[in-house]
């Protein structure tokens, strides 16, 4: 380790230690994190240069001038900032982690006009939920439903997607909807078939297993459910947001194989990929699908010509 990696380290302990919130940049927009965050140390370890929710704003707004976007599981407010990289859109952040909640709101005067901010979960039934289910660490924040609970200890409301956007009429048909919640993705899928069926967005989702024990039935019972409401294109991005791979046609199958991946870490002890990031589109929106691929392929076969590599 550099003597300047060893600064650095001692800096992030002082500054966790103390309480000291820090900015960093996330595409255009200077955002402020918590003392704990380490949002900028996996952007410097894993190079994210292009995440693909830029790109899918970017893409989706050329099509629909009425882009708006609900992002559950909004965190600081870093996500939104990816959506509106290209372009200002509007967007409904949704975010139940006190802690998080309360940088959300601070980073609302940093972005774009538009945005508005929910204090909740996501799901059904609707209910109160205990905060220390939401198990908050480096960033981040992940539902555990067998936690104990604290007698008369703080909660967090749950709520269904389509209750939300009651209450907030103008995301009420979203074009582009981000799910990262590091638990409850799949049960959100599940639970918002209501809001998927009528408005078919474009829906980019964390797909993991290693939070719960029923995630293999949950994630094929999620990819099921989308197939049958019209969902057969996903793009697939490892958990650095680089781009892997399209589905479609029999997507069931490949699902199964990338659950079967997962359980051959899990059965060894070592996990080196924890999640895969997935787009989905619908029928109707093949042609944005397809000028995603397209994009990434071009930027990847651009790179390597640059770099002198034989493909």
């Amino acid at each position: 380790m550099t003597f300047g990696n060893r600064l650095d380290k001692a800096y992030r302990k002082f500054r966790k230690r103390f309480g000291i919130a820090k900015d960093y940049r996330v595409g255009r927009f200077e955002l402020t994190l918590s003392p704990d965050h380490q949002l900028d140390l996996w952007h410097k370890s894993e190079r994210m240069d292009a995440p693909p929710l830029a790109e899918i704003a970017r893409i989706a707004g050329r099509k629909y001038p009425d882009l708006a976007a609900i992002d559950i599981g909004a965190n600081v407010g870093d996500t939104a900032a990816l959506i509106c990289h290209h372009l200002d859109v509007p967007v409904l952040c949704i975010e139940g982690q006190p802690v998080f909640a309360a940088y959300l709101r601070k980073n609302l005067a940093r972005l774009p006009a538009g945005i508005e901010v929910v204090e909740c979960l996501v799901g059904a039934p609707a209910g109160d939920v205990p905060v220390e289910q939401l198990r908050r660490h480096n960033g981040t924040a992940v539902f555990l439903p067998t936690a104990p609970q604290k007698v008369g200890g703080r909660t967090v409301r749950m709520r269904p997607l389509s209750d939300i956007l009651r209450d907030h009429p103008r995301f009420a048909r979203p074009r582009l909807i981000k799910i990262d919640t590091d638990g409850l993705d799949f049960e959100i899928l599940l639970s918002s078939r209501d809001v998927i069926a009528e408005t078919h967005p474009i829906l980019f989702f964390e797909y993991t297993l290693d939070v719960r024990q029923d995630a293999c039935r949950q994630s094929i019972a999620a990819i099921s459910r989308l197939q049958e409401l019209g969902y057969d294109r996903f793009l697939v991005y490892d958990h650095a947001g680089h781009f892997l791979r399209v589905i479609d046609g029999d997507v069931i199958g490949p699902f199964r194989d990338m659950n079967r991946y997962f359980m051959s870490q899990r059965l060894a002890g070592h996990w080196i990929i924890h999640h895969f990031d997935i787009a989905a589109f619908s029928t109707a929106d093949a042609d944005l699908a397809l000028a995603l691929r397209d994009a990434h392929r071009a930027m990847i076969d651009q790179g390597i010509r640059d770099a002198g590599l034989e493909q």
